[in-house]
């Protein structure tokens, strides 16, 4: 018996030291239990063998039989407990070596907000090890200021339990403040069901750093214009921002002589010394691999000269001369060769540069080489600050502008008490006709030399400026109405005797105009607009070629309220949020596939959806097409970007305005939205009308080309439908055409439009350009489509517009037997 009882208490014994060690491993609540049950079995086991006379061969033994077997299955119990420890060690060490794979740092944090386990990469993100942050708290490690400084409870966020993702600022060893994007967790373990949170910390240096490199970018290229003005500056500025927003000890520039033979330093900036030099040359014929790399490279990217090929021929001097270690260095290019260099020179260690330092260096000398040829981008960036002002095509004040202009001089006339304000609404007869018999080229001239004699005939004091198309408005302040008709009547008569020669074929030139007088207080700028407006239509319905003043009467009073509520309506409805878009289909046709459908723009009103063409006109008259494009492109994009969830293939066809093209903030906002929402630019094609991309060439094709830069793409509407159509193909970087509806529409009726189609066809093929085609409306118009290479097809028969994009359907078939 005394031996069965010694091994009784043996067992629990070893269960006891069992429980003390587990204990130890901070498992304190499951563990007591059977700590105090083990403890005292084995104390009444001890009692028991110190009672007995002779403990290892008397008494009644099987009676403690039942209390070994409790005792081996409480000593199996702890066991069982170590056994799913080392398996949670085990799980830590597997995330241990993922974090240090993946590049993010993994953490256990106890409820109390105290570090348990910290893997190892830890020392590299703060510089501690993992021992060091052992017991520490969480909110200890973070920075003052950071957006999380204690970790949430579940009951303060419920999601915990499915992870939530937060910025943080943590505080490195040395005092370092590292942003962080943390992805935490509040989960039990294996063993009881113990709480605990899971932290994945990313580090966010680089992102941050990108964003300000970005930002500095943005500062320079706002400061442009002074840096194009004086170049020596300018090459000082951009030096000084450059080298502190990459932390680098030593920022140059330097410029190719004309033969390639030397390099030349033309600005050397010594960020620790704070010192500017200029003036070192360096000959070419010694550095021969290290020119061919710079031809070579968009940026030269160096983290080690000592062991780097391309700089074996100025390690031993230029480099060595410095103490250069490592350099980021950028051709300049100007008209397509290597001009010079941008070199970004790190004269510590060896440095490694990210792809975001790599990307600022090749825009520094991207600004550079804008600062190079002062003269000729000193007068672009005039041409831009104008732009927010004046008429590029006329040199007038644009509408935007001679609005807000227009506007302060009505309040200004109000608040005397006896406004005397005169407004003329001049319209060019015929101008129309003038574009699609001679060419926009030509009608765009006619506009500038208008412009220019209406400056020779405008009073002093007053306002002038082209409103869009072949109108302008000239406000005379201190006339009264008889006045102002003859300063029309000087205008009307200056333009009718003006000689404007095309070729050899003279031309007469006449207008209408519209006189309207501020005659109360209580009106706007838009009011005294709109009446100038129709006083213009009633000079044209009489006949053209003369002057109307505008006289309140019962028609003309109705035409006017009619235009004024269209415009009120316009305005409520923009602020209000009343528009709404719907989606036409674009189905592949041939071989071609793709989720493709065109924004259409409705205006809802008392439950009625409007069409563009009951509200555009007055929109376009009164200048609200640009608060209309952005909320077009703005909802659009939105709607992309959630239906790309469920249909990543999608694509959204937007049309975009004539004022597009004299928006220069509209490219910025297109950008922010796109990066916004986080699209492919590839999936938003925007869609220009022929007249308008011919109306504003150059600004057509410079928007054109900075949003191609981002990857969207272009599609030309309407294509056929104005004058010299193939020349204007050929001259705008479109990806798409779309041919003119009137062409499609009888198409299997009419060999004239199958022969115009057929050639439109032919012409974008042999450019290179996909094809669609609109008011595709029965089955053998659209085989005859299928038949020429069409790629896209458009119209009711292949899906009206709907308020939302119609599922992709099998690839279309014309209809058997359809006549």
């Amino acid at each position: 018996m005394g031996t069965l009882l010694l091994l009784s208490i043996t067992v629990r014994l070893a269960g006891l030291g069992l429980t003390l060690w587990l204990l130890l491993r901070d498992r304190r609540m499951p563990i007591l239990f059977l700590a105090a049950l083990t403890s005292l079995m084995a104390a009444r086991q001890g009692i028991t063998f110190a009672q007995m006379d002779t403990p290892w061969l008397g008494g009644p033994w099987i009676s403690e039989l039942p209390g070994l077997a409790v005792s081996f299955l409480i000593l199996g119990v702890v066991l069982a407990s170590m056994r799913l420890l080392r398996e949670e060690g085990r799980q830590f060490s597997f995330w241990d070596n993922v974090s240090r794979e993946a590049g993010f740092a993994f953490a256990t944090v106890a409820p109390d907000q105290t570090l348990r386990r910290v893997s190892t990469n830890i020392r590299e993100l703060l510089g501690y090890s993992p021992e060091a942050l052992a017991g520490r708290t969480f909110h200890s490690l973070t920075a003052p200021g950071s957006p999380l400084r204690e970790l949430p409870t579940p009951q303060e966020a419920p999601d915990l339990v499915r992870g939530l993702r937060r910025e943080a600022v943590l505080l490195s060893r040395d005092g370092q403040r590292i942003p962080v994007r943390i992805f935490l967790r509040h989960l039990g373990t294996p063993l009881y069901e113990r709480r605990h949170y899971n932290l994945v910390i990313a580090d966010r240096r680089e992102e941050v750093q990108a964003r300000q490199l970005q930002e500095t970018i943005a500062d320079l290229a706002r400061e442009a214009e002074d840096i194009i003005t004086n170049e020596g500056w300018g090459l000082v500025h951009i030096a000084e921002r450059a080298a502190a927003a990459l932390n680098v000890e030593r920022f140059n520039v330097w410029w190719f002589s004309p033969d390639y033979q030397h390099l030349r330093c033309a600005e050397n900036f010594d960020r620790t010394a704070g010192r500017h030099t200029a003036g070192e040359v360096l000959d070419t014929a010694q550095a021969p691999v290290y020119v061919e790399a710079l031809r070579a490279n968009r940026v030269l990217k160096v983290e080690d000269s000592a062991s780097d090929p391309n700089l074996r021929e100025l390690t031993p001097t230029y480099l060595a001369r410095h103490g250069v270690r490592a350099l980021l260095d950028a051709p300049i290019l100007l008209e397509g060769e290597v001009a010079g260099v941008v070199c970004f020179e790190h004269t510590g260690g060896r440095r490694a540069w990210s792809e975001a330092e790599v990307a600022f260096a090749g825009s520094i000398a991207d600004l550079v080489a804008l600062a190079r040829t002062a003269g000729r981008h000193r007068k672009r960036a005039e041409q831009l600050a104008q732009q927010a002002y004046l008429d590029p095509l006329t040199g007038l004040l644009n509408w935007q502008y001679l609005q807000q202009r227009l506007q302060e001089e009505v309040e200004r006339q109000e608040a005397t008490g006896e406004p005397r304000l005169a407004l003329l609404y001049i319209d060019i007869d015929q101008f129309r006709y003038v574009n699609d018999t001679l060419g926009h080229e030509t009608g765009d001239h006619l506009l500038a030399e208008v412009g220019k004699e209406l400056i020779a005939a405008q009073p002093t004091d007053s306002l002038l400026g082209r409103v869009g198309g072949d109108a302008f408005v000239l406000a005379v302040p201190g006339l009264d109405e008889q006045a102002a008709c003859g300063v029309g009547e000087t205008i009307r008569d200056r333009l009718a005797h003006f000689g404007f020669r095309v070729g050899k074929r003279d031309m007469t030139l006449s207008v209408s105009i519209g006189v309207a007088p501020l005659r109360d207080t209580s009106d706007t700028a838009g009011d005294l607009l709109a009446r100038a407006d129709l006083a213009c239509n009633q000079a044209k319905e009489a006949g053209r070629n003369r002057i109307s003043l505008y006289q309140p009467g019962e028609t003309a009073g109705q035409l006017m309220s009619k235009r004024l509520e269209m415009f009120h309506r316009l305005r409520r409805a923009l602020n209000q949020d009343r528009f709404r878009l719907v989606y036409q289909p674009i189905r592949g046709l041939g071989g071609n596939t793709g989720d493709f459908h065109e924004t259409l723009l409705r205006m809802e009103e008392d439950g009625e959806l409007l069409l563009p063409a009951e509200f555009l006109p007055t929109a376009e008259r009164f200048s609200l097409m640009g608060e209309i494009d952005r909320w077009v492109v703005r909802h659009a994009l939105a709607k992309l970007a959630t239906e790309r969830r469920e249909r990543p293939g999608l694509t959204f066809s937007i049309n975009l305005s004539a004022s597009a093209f004299n928006d220069q903030q509209l490219c910025d906002e297109i950008r922010q939205e796109i990066e916004r929402w986080e699209l492919d630019p590839s999936a938003v094609v925007f869609e220009i009308t022929e007249t308008v991309a011919i109306a504003n060439m150059a600004a057509a094709k410079a928007m054109i080309w900075t949003l191609k830069e981002m990857g969207c793409r272009f599609s030309l509407d309407d294509f056929g439908s104005g004058f010299a159509s193939f020349a204007y193909l050929r001259e705008l970087p479109v990806d798409l055409v779309k041919i003119d509806g009137h062409f499609i529409r009888e198409l299997s009726g009419s060999t004239l439009d199958l022969a115009i189609v057929r050639s439109l066809v032919d012409i974008a093929h042999t450019l290179g350009k996909e094809v669609v085609a609109e008011f595709v409306e029965n089955g053998q118009t659209l085989a005859l489509l299928q038949e020429m290479g069409v790629h896209y097809g458009q119209g009711a028969y292949l899906g009206p517009p709907q308020a939302e994009p119609a599922p992709v359907l099998r690839r279309p078939r014309p209809a058997v037997g359809e006549g």
